[in-house]
């Protein structure tokens, strides 16, 4: 898998190096099975792609020396099926902006693009300057058992408005968040208003160079007044400090604050992810529940 993933990263990103570790770590999460909700196209005994129906979508691509063979359409009416038997309302499928083929498979399906997701890159020299944070705000290094629930409640609340925002329960917020071996609390941050939680980063290590803001929420009633520059460039400035060299996160194109608010803390656009969608009830499924051949 990991060799198909690297020849699929190789055509549709210059390459990313995506490693084992990340990998486990998608399968980690608590409300993901992998018996049950992933899938490999097999010719042969090579595996030959990959399919699998994550919360928040699917995910379904093929090695690109085997396009055109119909191995994608499998993987397609495999994960929706799967979607139907979970109870999902909507297919969600992301696709790098660069795999033209498979943007038409999905259209072909009755997909159509709801929103693109672009991964936005600073490199990372001296410390930057810190702004102070809002008055009354304190920001402190984050503390994964005291500050656990807080940051997940303040995470509901933050994206609640969002066009794809779906509830996660504590469990699976952990799981995916908190829980992961790539999370740095000494990167992260929570910032408080008294004893209330106002925003938050939730940081990672990627590799020996690049550090990645996971989560960043400013709670609705602290927006607008500088909260969330002050937590991007504070995780800049832990970045560097612990001798990482470029930071690096993804913001939604239907989060236009967001994506103004990267631009000026010096970060710009790299790759690009479309992400296509289609009510369940609008289905055609054709795909078998059992593995891909």
């Amino acid at each position: 898998m990991l060799r198909v993933i690297a020849a699929r990263d190789s055509r549709d990103f210059d390459g990313e190096g995506f490693t084992r570790e990340m990998l486990v770590d998608q399968w980690r999460v608590g409300e993901f099975e992998p018996a049950a909700d992933a899938v490999v196209a097999d010719a042969e005994g090579v595996v030959v792609g990959y399919g699998a129906l994550f919360k928040p979508g699917a995910l379904a691509f093929v090695d690109p020396c085997h396009e055109r063979r119909g191995i994608g359409s499998a993987l397609l009416g495999w994960v929706e099926a799967r979607a139907l038997e979970r109870g999902r309302e909507t297919h969600r499928q992301p696709l790098p902006e660069r795999n033209i083929g498979a943007q038409e498979l999905l259209a072909d399906a009755g997909y159509r693009r709801a929103r693109s997701v672009v991964k936005m890159v600073r490199a990372l020299g001296a410390p930057p300057a810190l702004p102070a944070p809002p008055p009354g705000i304190t920001l402190d290094v984050l503390d994964v058992a005291r500050d656990g629930h807080a940051v997940h409640a303040a995470d509901e609340a933050a994206f609640a408005d969002n066009p794809d925002y779906e509830p996660e329960s504590f469990s699976a917020f952990y799981d995916e968040h908190l829980d992961t071996p790539e999370l740095d609390p000494s990167l992260s941050r929570v910032a408080r208003r008294g004893h209330a939680v106002a925003g938050f980063t939730l940081c990672r290590q990627q590799g020996p160079a690049i550090g990645y803001v996971d989560l960043l929420a400013v709670q609705k009633s602290e927006r607008g007044r500088g909260l969330g520059t002050a937590l991007l460039l504070t995780a800049f400035a832990a970045f560097a400090q612990a001798g990482l060299h470029e930071a690096r996160l993804e913001v939604a194109s239907d989060n236009p604050g967001a994506f103004r608010i990267y631009e000026r803390a010096g970060m710009t656009p790299g790759d690009r992810v479309e992400v296509f969608e289609k009510p369940v009830a609008h289905s055609t499924v054709t795909g078998k529940t059992g593995p891909v051949k």
